[in-house]
């Protein structure tokens, strides 16, 4: 920061902000327009202070006696882009509190500070940049704070929020006794998993890799993973860079869950009840896995897993009449034991949870 020489004389190439420009205010702050030309913004001193590190610093120094002046105030020239300083400023200013309406998301939204900008909106990214780059710039944590929160609502970096929004699960009827039942609980059709559940992943790349964002950088890398329609026309807009992260980060992955998940298949059995699980059982785990590893391959193994899941579950769920194990006429086993499914559907969620708070290392950013 510095102050530029000569600014009393009026000059053509010199404005006022029309909306941050206050009476009242007690410092001024000039930054250049795309074209070069200065724009001046008169705020609080106070305001500046309160949410920036870096301001109160710099204000708590006494000013030197050759201070330059504008409107009979002291002149700060900041080397940001005046649009940039506009938004970060207005953001600062509206400290005002709206809950989202969660009316169209099954997660329990809390309050977040306003922020002018909307979930799941293709201008996000182009909005949110100049506020968030220069709240780290000028260290407003904050500030910085619910920008990223926001953030946070779009890319989930909760196993839980991102089961809420990447997948749409089939909600129950209102008078439906599971009304009240969570919807990431619900019984999934895979006719209803939403694939481009996200804001084009593109353009937030650049801005989570700039404002070091790794959780958030981690999900949008992860929901290119999916095999949908419109992933070709999203990878051809990648760098070259961006795509070794991408194709490495899979491979990664898909070596963490076929590796050590696989490795550890045997210790699935649920032996509790009966000693020929080990033998019977197995088997069925195994052709379970060698789906799931199958399907896994075509992308989203956090949807393919939860999927089975769901299906083990709803399988011990069917079952409680006391059955302990289904034969055929054969009087061979049908499937795994109840206890082996619950078993099953245990160890695949832990392993979810795992393959979720390792995407920072798959896709490192």
């Amino acid at each position: 920061m510095d102050g530029p020489s000569n600014l009393k004389r009026p000059r053509p190439d010199e404005t006022r902000d029309e909306d941050l420009y206050f009476e009242d205010g007690s410092v001024i702050l000039s930054a250049k327009d795309a074209d070069g030309a200065l724009v001046y913004f008169r705020i609080h001193k106070s305001v500046l202070e309160r949410q920036s590190s870096v301001f109160k610093d710099m204000f708590s120094v006494p000013s030197p006696a050759e201070t330059d002046l504008y409107d009979g105030l002291p002149l700060v020239h900041v080397h940001d882009y005046s649009k940039e300083l506009k938004e970060f400023l207005q953001v600062m200013y509206d400290p005002g509190w709206v809950t989202f309406d969660p009316a169209n998301c099954c997660s329990n939204w809390k309050n977040y500070s306003y922020l002018p900008f909307l979930r799941l909106h293709p201008d996000t990214p182009a909005l949110i940049a100049g506020p968030l780059k220069l709240a780290t710039k000028y260290q407003a944590d904050s500030l910085r704070n619910r920008i990223v929160s926001h953030l946070n609502t779009d890319w989930p970096t909760t196993l839980c929020a991102w089961d809420d929004v990447a997948y749409a699960a089939v909600k129950p009827k209102p008078d439906s006794s599971e009304a009240d039942e969570a919807c990431s609980h619900s019984s999934l059709d895979e006719s209803h998993r939403t694939i481009d559940f996200c804001p084009d992943p593109i353009p937030f790349i650049s801005l989570a890799r700039e404002c070091d964002l790794p959780d958030i950088f981690a999900t949008i890398f992860y929901s290119l993973c999916y095999d949908s329609e419109t992933r070709s026309e999203k990878l051809s807009r990648m760098t070259r860079g961006d795509l070794e992260v991408l194709f490495l980060g899979k491979e990664h992955m898909m070596s963490f869950i076929c590796g050590p998940a696989s490795a550890g298949l045997g210790f699935w059995v649920n032996s509790g009840y009966d000693t020929d699980c080990r033998t019977q059982c197995y088997k069925f785990i195994i052709l379970e896995w060698s789906d799931i590893v199958t399907n896994m391959m075509r992308g989203d193994p956090l949807g393919i897993l939860r999927t089975h899941v769901l299906e083990c579950r709803q399988f011990v769920k069917d079952h409680q009449d006391g059955l302990y194990r289904d034969y055929n006429y054969n009087g061979e086993p049908d499937d795994m034991c109840i206890a082996c499914k619950e078993s099953m559907a245990d160890e695949l969620e832990n392993l979810r949870q795992k393959v979720f708070d390792d995407l920072p290392s798959f896709f490192p950013l």
